[in-house]
């Protein structure tokens, strides 16, 4: 009878395994795609702090933005900015309001069979930081 139950236990010990080697899979395969999103969420942020001290989206912002790109090795789909600017120029007043949106994605290849296209599934992302301009212009 002991024998019996030492069996059980050794395949619910290799069924364990398995599970547990599957878990790390998973985790390993998602990480890039966590990261991903994080340099996408910093992006933003350090953005909209950059027009919140400049008060105005200029080159000086657009070489930040590819710098950040480079730096991040990112190629995000859209950089849209939604902003009230003083009239005729590209500039904020104090305490207006702006934001900028990020949208980029992740691919996850499930499957890349031998002959014919991989499996991808795509991750969509997106990432809204608002700021308020701290220059005064007159």
């Amino acid at each position: 009878m002991l024998k019996r139950k030492w069996g059980a236990v050794f395949i619910w010990q290799i069924f364990e395994i398995i599970l547990f080697a599957a878990l790390i899979f998973t985790f390993i395969t998602f990480w890039p795609i966590f990261i991903q999103k994080q340099n996408v969420d910093y992006m933003a942020k350090t953005l909209v702090r950059a027009v919140e001290t400049n008060g105005r989206i200029d080159a000086s912002i657009t070489d930040l933005q590819h710098k950040l790109e480079d730096n991040f090795n990112l190629e995000p789909d859209s950089v849209t900015w939604n902003a009230r600017y003083i009239p005729g120029t590209n500039k904020i007043q104090i305490k207006d309001t702006f934001s900028v949106t990020i949208r980029d994605h992740a691919v996850i290849r499930i499957m890349n069979p031998t002959f014919g296209t991989p499996l991808d599934v795509n991750v969509p992302m997106e990432k809204t930081f608002i700021g308020i301009s701290q220059v005064f212009w007159k």
